[in-house]
Formats: C-alpha cells, structure tokens, sequence
C-alpha cells in the first residue's frame, strides 16, 4: 500500500516512508514481544513442532518444487468449480489483463495479497484443504469487477454471473435446509459432516447436561471427552461453560477401556459421562459397561474414501453414563 499515491517531491516521499518504517517497527515490536510472552507457557516448543506437521521447511523450494504444488493447485481449481467461484474465471482472466494494463500498483498490492499468498501455501502446504484459500475470494471478485467493466463480451460476462449468483442462492439454500447433499469438496465434507471433526451431536448432548443439571443443581456432573482440545472437549465446553457444577474433561483418544478419571468422578458420587466417536473407540460401544444414553449418527462417508474402507460407512457420537462402580 505504500506505493500506491506515491508523492513526487522528495520532502513528501521522506515523510510517507518515515511514517512506514515507525508503524512497521512499532507493529513488528507488538507482535514479536507478544510471541514471546509465549515463551513463559508450558509446551512452547510445540509451536515449531506443529509447524514441521504442516508446513515444509524453505529448502523444500530447492528439493521438489512441484510437489505438493502442483496437486495443490489443481485441488483449488476443483474447489472454486465445485463451490461455484469457478464460473467467474473467465471474467477474472479478463480482469487480470484490463487490471494490469489500467490499475498496475493496485493489481500488483490485490494480486500479491489473494493469488500470489494462495499459490505459497500450495508450495508449502503440507496440509491443504479449501478453507485455506477462502481468503483469497474478495480479490478475485475485485479483479472479477474490473474484468466485467472491460467493453467486450459484456452479454456473456452477464449470463456467467446471473448463474453464479443463482448456484451460490442454491448452495446457500442446501447450507441452511439440507447440508448433506450440498456439493462440497471431499475435504469439507470430510471434516464438518462426516468424520470426528463434525459438530453433530454436541448441541443435543449439551442441551441434555443442562437439563440432568437444572433437575438437580447440587448435583457435579463431570463429562469425559476423546481428545484435550478441538470438537471436543471444546465444542461441548462453548454449551456448558457458564454451568460451574458441570466440568467438561479430556481422557485421550482410541479407548479400549473406561479412563481412571471418570471411574474416579463415579466413585467421588458425581453424575459422569463419556463422549466419543465411534471411530475412536476400539471395542464395541456394549463391552464398555456402560449405559448408552443417545447416539448422533454423523452424515455418510463417500465410499471409495479411505474412511469409508477402514472405518465403515458411517461414524457415530456416543453419549454414556457410568453406572455405580
């Protein structure tokens, strides 16, 4: 942005850039003291070891350059086709051209900010799915709205997008009435409907802790989760942290056996649950001795997926109740 009006006579120059360089180090000082503060914390050196599980290092450049970049890339491509940007290419090739040749500095400042920051996390994603490109979205309609003002193929530019805006009213429609058969990349899907990641279930367990607490509030509810953080425990806790009486814990995941915590909760007199995928639990829900209390079946697995090979066409959260130990 500090190029665009930049000031002809050299006083003017000296002042916009000296205003730069104090924000910039005024900025970087913030965030880089804040960074540090992490440093206090326990498990500060997860940081960088969670980095290594998604991101490969610079000299990965040098190495393979083309992989994971190349099936990044065309994965993007499939996921502005499927969620309906993909209609808008053409204008937005249009744009590019009218863009460079018209609006050079502002091109340059939307094109680094939403392609070229796209095109490095398909580099050096080891992770990537269509969430992390979803930023890039406002400046490929901002180049998009340039190509559309270009004098030629004004009718076609029209029709291309009178159906992106009807297939967006439709993928809008499905999102809010019937999400399941919303077209979304496998990725998505994955991960909110179908897989341990998915929300289904925790709204109505936590609906059914409140009520078992207003029938008794002097009674401690304590409810086991899979995991320490994410979906769950997390996801249950946004329900149930205004309710002192109810603690929400996690015991680990991929259980063959109830966790000591609960069995030591049941033993201390409070009311305690566990809550957990199926694909989580490595023995069948009846072999736990526990009473079964609801189950939420999650959206189906696509088949073909390795999911659905390994793990069956369906996962399930589980809702159980210790009985007296």
């Amino acid at each position: 942005m500090i190029f665009v009006d930049w000031p002809e006579n050299f006083k003017d120059k000296f002042n916009k850039l000296s205003v730069f360089i104090f924000l910039f180090t005024f900025t970087y000082v913030i965030s880089y003291g804040l960074y540090n503060i992490l440093r206090l914390g326990p498990n500060f050196q997860m940081i960088s070891i969670r980095n290594a599980d998604y991101i490969f290092p610079l000299k990965h450049v040098f190495e393979n350059i083309l992989d994971p970049f190349r099936p990044n890339l065309i994965k993007s491509f499939g996921w502005f086709y499927i969620m309906g940007p993909g209609i808008l290419l053409f204008i937005f090739a249009i744009g590019l051209l009218s863009s460079f040749n018209n609006y050079k500095k502002q091109f340059l400042i939307i094109f680094s900010w939403g392609v070229l920051t796209t095109l490095i996390q398909a580099e050096f994603a080891k992770v990537f799915t269509a969430r992390y490109i979803f930023f890039s979205l406002p400046f490929i309609f901002i180049i998009s709205a340039v190509g559309y003002k270009f004098r030629k193929y004004k009718v076609i530019k029209t029709i291309l997008i009178l159906i992106f805006i009807l297939g967006s009213l439709k993928n809008d429609y499905l999102m809010i009435k019937d999400i399941e058969n919303m077209s979304l990349p496998e990725s998505e899907r994955s991960g909110y409907l179908e897989e341990w990641t998915a929300g289904t279930g925790i709204k109505e367990i936590a609906n059914y802790l409140k009520e078992k607490y207003q029938n008794d509030p002097n009674k401690k509810i304590v409810v086991g989760t899979e995991g320490y953080f994410g979906t769950l425990p997390d996801g249950l806790q946004l329900y149930l942290n205004d309710i002192p009486q109810i603690t929400v814990i996690g015991v680990g995941i991929d259980l063959n056996a109830v966790p000591n915590s609960l069995l030591e909760s049941k033993k201390a007199g409070n009311e305690t649950y566990l809550v957990i995928n199926a694909s989580r639990l490595l023995v069948k829900p009846g072999d736990l001795g526990l009473d079964i209390i609801s189950v939420y079946p999650k959206a189906l697995r696509q088949e073909g997926t390795r999911e659905y090979n390994t793990l069956g066409p369906q996962d399930k959260l589980y809702l159980f109740r210790l009985k007296k130990v």
